[in-house]
């Protein structure tokens, strides 16, 4: 009787563990798909008129108007991180957050803001416009040490993006793009002197920089050195309000229509009613911002006693982290954690083989507050004698 208990509390500890570690598997897949899930870039907009903010695929797909409710009057550019969403309250001169899930919903993340409209991301750090007062300000990316007037003298100040080191936002008053360092220095408020009626959203990549032409319904563009300014890119919008790019195509906010429009980057392929079902849509951001790191070496093949250099390059340029490089998938002795080049994107790992032999290395960026991590393809180096 005492064997066959002690058998039984055996068997049901042995199923105990068993359903525990089932459990506990269960739950790390969870995490893992809900981290995938997460990583994956959506397009979020402001529902100025419902006090919304609204959510899609980048492909159209499953778009919810009422993602995160509970807002007032949100309007202009939407930012988006590697874990939360931003968007300004204009009525309420408030910054609201929420998780990329859209839980988590804090109305009034940052306050004593003067009619916000337009909010950006970068480097750690979060940049809006006051509309009312005329100014951009910013702050850490946690909601503190606030600086309302890190750029004054700006006119009806509306939409703001941030990219390369610089600002950028739309002067509604003035009719003009102004351009400033991300530490508020330097600042030209011509920067792009005759830019129609710019207000509500502003956008950029490697080549361009978008931005609405509110009076003009049109998605204007321009060269990144503000030369080449095309007012009317994208025509025949519907009180164009907010305007966000991907890495092929364009999109952007039709207010009276209460629909989302897009175009490849070129300007063409135009479907004004891209998503069909978003009512009173005043501005867009489209994240989390996601990577991918390319690695070479060099030489290749390299000789036994001679320097072998890695390079790792991280697209989109990230605003921070680093990148560990592996053989085998061990850390390599002073490749781990290398700072990520900000101008250029890339890490460089050198090291010294001593025997000939086949290296299996990899190269895995870490992500930052922003941008979403990534990792290289495997790369075989052989090492000859």
């Amino acid at each position: 009787m005492g064997a066959g208990l002690g058998l039984f509390k055996i068997a049901r500890r042995r199923r105990s563990g068993y359903a525990a570690l089932c459990l506990v598997t269960s739950l790390l897949v969870f995490i893992g798909a809900a981290g995938r899930a997460n990583a994956t870039p959506h397009l979020y907009w402001a529902g100025y008129s419902g006090g919304t903010v609204g959510r899609a695929g980048l492909d159209g797909t499953h778009a919810n108007p009422n993602y995160v409710t509970g807002g007032s009057t949100p309007c202009g550019d939407v930012a988006v991180s590697r874990k939360y969403v931003y968007w300004s309250n204009y009525g309420t001169s408030t910054i609201g957050r929420a998780a990329l899930n859209g839980t988590h919903v804090n109305q009034n993340f940052i306050t004593g803001a003067n009619g916000p409209c337009g909010i950006a991301v970068y480097s750690g750090r979060l940049y809006w416009v006051n509309y009312s007062n005329n100014t951009i300000a910013t702050s850490n990316i946690g909601g503190t040490a606030v600086n309302e007037s890190l750029i004054t003298g700006a006119s009806s100040p509306c939409g703001i993006k941030v990219g390369g080191g610089a600002i950028y936002w739309g002067n509604y008053g003035g009719g003009s793009i102004g351009r400033a360092n991300i530490n508020g220095g330097q600042v030209n408020q011509s920067f792009i002197a005759s830019a129609g009626g710019p207000c509500y959203g502003v956008a950029l990549n490697a080549h361009f920089l978008y931005w609405v032409n509110y009076s003009g319904n049109a998605i204007a563009r321009a060269n990144l050195n503000g030369t080449g300014v095309d007012l009317t890119f994208i025509p025949g919008d519907d009180y164009s309000c907010g305007v966000a790019i991907s890495s092929t195509h364009v999109y952007w906010g039709n207010y009276v229509l209460g629909t989302i429009g897009s175009a490849t980057l070129g300007g063409t392929q135009v479907n004004q009613s891209f998503i069909a079902d978003a009512p009173g849509v005043c501005g867009l951001g489209i994240g989390p911002p996601t990577t991918t790191t390319a690695l070479k070496s060099s030489p290749k093949p390299s000789m036994a006693g001679k320097q072998v250099t890695y390079t790792a390059t991280v697209s989109p340029t990230p605003d921070g982290g680093t990148v560990d490089f592996t053989d085998h998938g061990n850390t390599i002795g002073g490749c781990g954690r290398v700072a990520v080049n900000l101008s250029t994107g890339s890490a460089t790992c050198r090291v010294t083989y001593h025997a000939s032999g086949k290296h299996t290395i990899r190269a895995g960026y870490s992500g930052d507050q922003v941008f979403v991590g990534s990792r290289s393809r495997k790369l075989t180096q052989v090492v000859k004698p």
